[in-house]
C-alpha cells in the first residue's frame, strides 16, 4: 500500500514539474522595449556573459523557457543563443488593441481577481513575470504607468506588428 501510494505521489509530482516547464515553452517576447541601450545577458542568474545590443530596427524575438528568480531563462534563435538569463524587466510585450477597447489589468493572475486599472491605448510594457495565460507588465500610457496581470490574449511579441 505505501509503495502504491509513493508511486502516486511521485506521478503526480512529475505531471505538475512537467506542466509548469512546458507552460514556459514557446512564449515568446522581445528584448529592448523601449530603448536601444544594451542588456546584459547572464550564463546563469548573476552570472554575467555579454552585452546584448539591438538589432538595426528594433529587439530581438527572444522565445522564454523559464523564469528563475529575477531572471528569465531565454533562447534567441536568429543569434543562435540558447539557455542564456536575462533580467526580469528587460523583455517586453505589446498591447495588441486594434479596437480601442478597455482591456483589464488585473491584481492577480486570474480574470476573478480585481481589476486594477483598464488600459485602452496601444503600447510596449516590461515583462516581470507570466503565469496562467497571464504576463505581468508595466506600462506607461500618456504618462501613466501600470503595472498588473494582462492576458495574452491581448499581447504580441512583436514591436511592429499587431500579431493578428
Amino acid at each position: 500500500m505505501i509503495k502504491k501510494t509513493h508511486i502516486i505521489i511521485y506521478l503526480l509530482i512529475s505531471l505538475f514539474y512537467g506542466c509548469s516547464t512546458m507552460y514556459y515553452n514557446n512564449i515568446e517576447a522581445f528584448t529592448h522595449p523601449l530603448d536601444s541601450n544594451p542588456v546584459s545577458l547572464y550564463l546563469k542568474p548573476a552570472k554575467y556573459y555579454k552585452e546584448l545590443y539591438p538589432d538595426t530596427e528594433a529587439g530581438w524575438i527572444v522565445e522564454i523557457t523559464q523564469k528563475k528568480g529575477g531572471y528569465f531563462k531565454i533562447n534567441i534563435n536568429d543569434l543562435s543563443l540558447n539557455d542564456v538569463f536575462i533580467r526580469t524587466g528587460e523583455l517586453g510585450l505589446t498591447l495588441r488593441n486594434v479596437d480601442s477597447r478597455k482591456i483589464p489589468v488585473y491584481e492577480h493572475p486570474d480574470t476573478l481577481s480585481s481589476i486594477k486599472d483598464y488600459l485602452s491605448g496601444a503600447g510596449i510594457g516590461k515583462l516581470y513575470d507570466i503565469s496562467n495565460g497571464f504576463a505581468l507588465l508595466k506600462f506607461t500610457i500618456d504618462g501613466k504607468i501600470t503595472k498588473g496581470w494582462i492576458e495574452f490574449y491581448h499581447l504580441c511579441n512583436n514591436p511592429y506588428t499587431t500579431c493578428n
